[in-house]
């Protein structure tokens, strides 16, 4: 069973949001692809960039932050 997507609450977000908030737009982008690597359940690599995409966001907020 694929993870659910933990980025999902992005979904949805317009343009001028995006562009507003930078770091909104990774977690759009993180969260689009996560659903498209889900598509490949029980793949080792699928799942390797899942977890990267969560890394992605982590620093991504932290560079936010700073």
């Amino acid at each position: 069973m694929a993870a659910a997507n933990p980025f999902a609450a992005a979904d949805g977000i317009t343009q001028a949001e995006a562009e507003a908030q930078p770091l909104l737009a990774i977690v759009a982008a993180a969260g689009a692809m996560w659903d498209i690597l889900a598509i490949l359940p029980g793949k080792a690599e699928a799942t390797l960039a899942q977890r990267r995409l969560e890394e992605v966001v982590f620093w991504a907020s932290r560079a936010d932050q700073a």
